[in-house]
């Protein structure tokens, strides 16, 4: 049976091109009873999505921040190791940044500063396990209960 193939991008999104770290396993979770997590990728990712029309939540909800063009070409995830998408809370929007396997480059976190302090953007940062959050009492507040 072959699977049918959507290419169709959400509005305004940028085309991922020769990035896939979100597949590569950093968003974590788990597609047809198939888990994936950091370093071990996405089983149906075969240089592209072979299940994309009927992915699974944990994917349809990812919302990639480089893709939404709210930071630079130069901070695409493959080329940063930096991985920054948006998510809901109570009050709003907040950034979850997920770094993967190496420290944040001083310019990557320089140009993440400038966005949380110009849009007053609360965020989540996760590393190797750890997660730190950064932001307004109730926001720190609602992801520690």
């Amino acid at each position: 049976m072959k699977l049918p193939m959507v290419s169709t991008l959400p509005p305004n999104f940028k085309a991922c091109g020769e990035c896939h770290k979100c597949c590569e396993g950093w968003v974590g979770g788990e597609a047809f009873g198939v888990p994936f997590h950091p370093h071990r990728p996405c089983a149906f990712h075969q240089g592209k999505c072979l299940v994309y029309s009927f992915r699974p939540d944990v994917c349809k909800k990812f919302y990639c921040a480089w893709a939404q063009g709210l930071f630079p070409d130069w901070m695409r995830p493959d080329l940063t190791n930096v991985l920054i998408s948006v998510g809901d809370w109570s009050k709003g929007q907040y950034l979850k940044i997920i770094l993967c396997d190496t420290p944040m480059p001083q310019n990557v976190e320089d140009e993440i500063k400038k966005f949380i302090n110009l849009h007053k953007t609360p965020c989540m940062v996760h590393d190797n396990g750890r997660t730190d959050l950064y932001g307004q009492p109730e926001f720190i507040k609602e992801f520690t209960q």
